[in-house]
Parts: C-alpha cells; structure tokens; sequence
C-alpha cells in the first residue's frame, strides 16, 4: 500500500461518524500490519533490526512478571509521531512475555486505518500528533471498534479529557519498564472484564 494511499483511507475514515450500532467486521490474523510509514512489519526476523523477532522476544519473557489473563498473548498497537518514543516504547514491550506488537503508526490517520483493518487489543497513543490527534483518533472509533487505550504523552494536562473518552490509562513522558507493566494490568483487567460481560461468557 503507497502512503497517498493509507491516507485517504484514513481521510474518509475522518469524514465518517460511528453508527448507534455497529457489526464487527472479522479480523483477518494473516494479514500484516503495515509500519510507520506504510513499510510492511513482517513476522519474520530480518537480521537483527527486527523489532519482534524469536531471540529478542524469548530472552524478554523471563524478564517480566505481568501475567497474561487468557493464556494468549495481547496485539499491540503502538502510535507515536516521534520514532524515538516509538523505538523506547517497542523495546519495553518486547520484554513482556503477554502483549504482541502488530504494529506501528506515525500519526492519527495512519492509527484510524490500522485499528480498524486489524482490531488490536490494546492500543499505545500518542496524545499530540499531526492529521487526528489521540482523543481525535479515539472519538472517531464506534464503541464496538475501541481497543483498550493507553494513552502516552508529555503533557499533563489532557489528563482529565483522556479520562472522559474512557481511556485504561494516562502515562506520562519518560518512563520506565515498571510503568509500562502497570499500564499493561490495568489494560489486561480491563479486557478480561469485558470479555467476562459479553453475551454467551
């Protein structure tokens, strides 16, 4: 897929408003998620800049105590406009046996396209970026089609607006490991809850 077009995917994505009820489209797990910048984020290893691959995740499991709630592990989502946070955010990740990264995204639009095509569970958002911000790429998502969000920014004071769109959790710029674990508890709970809360559970 070429950039121009993942964006005006996106941009009529933008122009269209969440139903009163929706039907959730089936994920289709083969395909791949496309990378920051529409580069394919391939499940195979590619030398050792792969941002997932067998050797980097193995060695990590042992690395972290988040206990993963249904004995599968979680997709990732990661949206940041700064690659350096993305890149900070990714190697944290990796290091925990229960979560996936599906992905990357560098602004709004690029989120939309992805969470909607590949129905990640939990999603990292960048609060400020280009195109749609964070609470902008939340609001334009029907309630069947939202993730649990973690929002992860420098600033503060969205706190209270990140809160009102039901957000799992507001993390502030920088952080460590042991943050991202509570974050990831917090999302795991959350979408242990509401699979408990589905019709037929």
């Amino acid at each position: 897929m070429h950039r121009s077009t993942a964006t005006q995917t996106a941009r009529q994505i933008l122009d269209w408003q969440p139903p009163v009820t929706g039907v959730t489209q089936p994920r289709d797990d083969h395909r791949s998620l496309l990378h920051c910048g529409d580069k394919p984020l391939s499940s195979e290893p590619s030398g050792n800049s792969a941002p997932h691959s067998a050797n980097q995740v193995d060695s990590a499991k042992a690395a972290s105590d988040v206990a993963d709630p249904f004995n599968v592990k979680q997709r990732v989502l990661i949206v940041d406009d700064e690659p350096l946070a993305r890149e900070r955010l990714r190697r944290f990740l990796l290091k925990e046996p229960s979560v996936e990264i599906v992905g990357e995204c560098c602004d709004g639009l690029e989120a939309l396209v992805a969470i909607k095509g590949e129905r990640p569970d939990i999603v990292f958002l960048d609060m400020q970026m280009s195109g749609c911000d964070g609470l902008g790429v939340v609001a334009r998502l029907a309630p069947d089609e939202r993730p649990a969000i973690i929002f992860v920014t420098a600033h503060l004071r969205y706190e209270v607006e990140a809160a009102g769109v039901g957000s799992i959790d507001y993390i502030l710029k920088p952080f460590g490991q042991e943050r991202i674990q509570q974050a990831l508890k917090k999302a795991q709970q959350y979408l242990r809850t509401k699979r408990e809360d589905e019709p037929g559970e």
